[in-house]
């Protein structure tokens, strides 16, 4: 490969002007403006609440059973003590608790 003076004279300029790796000294390079250390604030961590125990339910009361009139009456009947109107969707009854 031929190359030219003037190329020639490229390439030797360019190999002057790089720079020359230097070997790292062991000591700690000190930078001319150092990190801000940034400022952590601590997070509160909730405390779990006490567990509390489950509530048992109170037994219901037991009713006595109702037992009411096959009859669907359009209106509010009139009943006989000691009965009672009850309606039921568009009916009417009479009904009446049994006690034991």
């Amino acid at each position: 490969m031929r190359l030219s003076v003037f190329s020639a004279l490229a390439l030797l300029s360019l190999a002057a002007a790089s720079p020359v790796d230097k070997p790292k000294s062991k000591s700690k390079s000190i930078t001319p403006y150092p990190m801000p250390t940034p400022i952590v604030t601590p997070t509160p961590i909730p405390l779990p609440s006490p567990i509390e125990p489950t509530p048992i339910p109170l037994p219901s009361p037991i009713h006595p059973p109702i037992v009411c009139l096959e009859i669907c009456y359009f209106e509010k009947p009139k009943c006989p003590k000691p009965g009672f109107a009850v309606k039921s969707g568009e009916c009417w009854s009479c009904c009446s608790s049994q006690k034991e």
